[in-house]
This record gives C-alpha cells, structure tokens and sequence, in this order.
C-alpha cells in the first residue's frame, strides 16, 4: 500500500497545477520571429537615439535663451545703475547749487540790511542770475531785487532833493 501512495504522488493524476506555466521556448536563431524581435529592437532603439539627440537639442536651446536673458537683465541692470548713478549726482550738483544760491541770498539779505544797496544789486544781477533756483528761492529773489531798486530810487530820490536844495542855496 505504500508503495502505491509513492507511486500516486511521483506520478501525479495528469493534472497540472494552475499558475505554474512554463516559459516559451526562445525562437531558433535565424527564425523570422527572431528577426521581427530584432527589427523592432533597432527601431526602438533609433527612436530613442532620435528622442534623446532632440532632448539635447531642447537642452542646449534652452541653455542659450536663459545665458541670453541674463545678459539682457545684466545689461539692463548695469544701465539702470548708470541711470541712478547720474540721477544722484545730478541731485548732489542741484543740493550745491541751491546751497550756493541760499547763501548768496543771505549774503543780499545782510547788504540790504546794512543799506549797501548797490552791492546787493550786483550780486543779484550778476551771481543769482545765472543759478538754477527753487520756486521759493525765486520768489525770494524777486522781492529782494524789489526792494533794492526802491531803496536805490528812494536813495537816488533823496540825492536829488538835496542836490537842487544846495543849488537853490535852501
């Protein structure tokens, strides 16, 4: 009985066990599977050579534009700091020349003060003249200049008067 139980299972019953097929087997070499096999292989493999020289391409392309826009932004950049540079010192000339033209004003101010009115004449005809104001500073400088050709008129006036005062002999 034994025997027939060992016979049983080295046999088997002629059933095969599912899920355990066996690969196929490869084609013989020569065979036109094996030749469509390799046809297909070389055709995938220049598509992917194709692929891969267009992905450089793209690559390099791509490389290009943005070392191109870069240069652009630098250039860009360097232009805008020449701008600002200018710009400052532009405003640092313009602080000058405002502090120049305030301090010829107080120097009128003062010779009007001390009556010395044609002094203040010349340095506003001549030194103020030429300056580039600011809209205050202008408007100060307008008054000023009034106030010394009056002063100046009323001095000239009152020369007159005591010129004809000595002729008449009064």
């Amino acid at each position: 009985m034994a025997g027939c139980i060992l016979l049983a299972l080295t046999v088997g019953c002629g059933k095969s066990e599912p899920g355990t097929a066996t690969a196929p087997e490869p084609p013989p070499a020569g065979s036109p599977a094996l030749t469509d096999a390799q046809a297909q292989a070389a055709a995938a493999k220049a598509v992917a050579d194709k692929a891969a020289v267009e992905a450089k391409a793209a690559a390099a392309k791509a490389a290009a534009e943005a070392q191109a826009q870069v240069a652009a932004a630098k250039a860009a950049a360097d232009q805008a700091a020449m701008e600002a540079k200018a710009a400052a010192a532009k405003a640092a000339a313009d602080l000058k020349t405002q502090a120049d033209a305030q301090a010829l004003i107080d120097q009128v101010k003062k010779l009007v003060s001390e009556q010395k009115y044609a002094e203040a004449l010349v340095v506003l005809q001549e030194k103020l003249a030429n300056l580039q104001l600011t809209l205050d500073q202008q408007q100060l400088v307008a008054s000023l200049k009034d106030q010394v050709q009056k002063a100046l008129a009323a001095k000239a006036a009152d020369e007159a008067k005591k010129a004809l005062g000595n002729v008449l002999g009064k």
